[in-house]
């Protein structure tokens, strides 16, 4: 399967948006840099731990902090409404992580 496999420069591309610290956090002109939300919540459901877990770390780092009340609701409609409805436990482990990174990055701003 191609999704068994993990492109090699994908990891360091996470580290490095995960490491993202400027100023454009608290402003609203962060479009430039918001276009890897997708990709992010792609990289969640991937089967390598590792990349769930620095994906989850690169959104809550790139995502405005002023976004995270706006956008943990709309992780959290995204979970499975009973156990029946779990398709992929990776999906759900990284869906999980990125609400964890997010409600962190939130208390931490307090």
């Amino acid at each position: 399967r191609d999704e068994e496999k993990l492109h090699p420069q994908l990891f360091p591309i996470l580290v490095l948006l995960s490491r993202v610290r400027t100023d454009y956090r608290e402003s609203v002109e962060w479009d430039g840099i918001g276009k890897f939300l997708g990709y992010l919540r792609m990289c969640a459901s991937l089967r390598f731990f590792m990349a769930r877990f620095m994906a989850a770390k690169a959104l809550a780092s790139i995502l405005p902090l002023t976004s995270h009340l706006e956008f943990l609701p709309k992780l959290i409609s995204l979970l499975p409404k009973n156990s029946l409805h779990i398709e992929d436990f990776n999906t759900l482990h990284g869906l999980l992580l990125h609400l964890r990174e997010l409600a962190e990055a939130g208390l931490i701003a307090l």
